[in-house]
């Protein structure tokens, strides 16, 4: 990732909160968070069908997540 520009919105989406594509058009997703020590994280990850909203906070072992999707989507949530 350290070679492209924009690599921490990759990092973001794809490493962290752990949003995967799993249809073309994203009517179907897989959502992976990957939260280790952050203890405070927020992202929206716009879509073709509306937006993908992931929050969480608190420390491990004590965190909430919150995770919104939109309509008409399914979402696998692997924890």
């Amino acid at each position: 990732y350290s070679h492209a520009s924009l690599a921490p919105i990759y990092l973001a989406y794809m490493g962290i909160a752990g949003v995967t594509f799993l249809e073309p058009g994203g009517r179907r997703i897989k959502i992976q968070p990957q939260p280790a020590d952050i203890e405070q994280f927020t992202i929206q990850n716009h879509t073709l069908q509306g937006p993908v909203a992931i929050n969480w906070s608190g420390s491990k072992g004590k965190r909430v997540m919150a995770i919104e999707i939109p309509s008409g989507v399914r979402a696998e949530l692997w924890l």
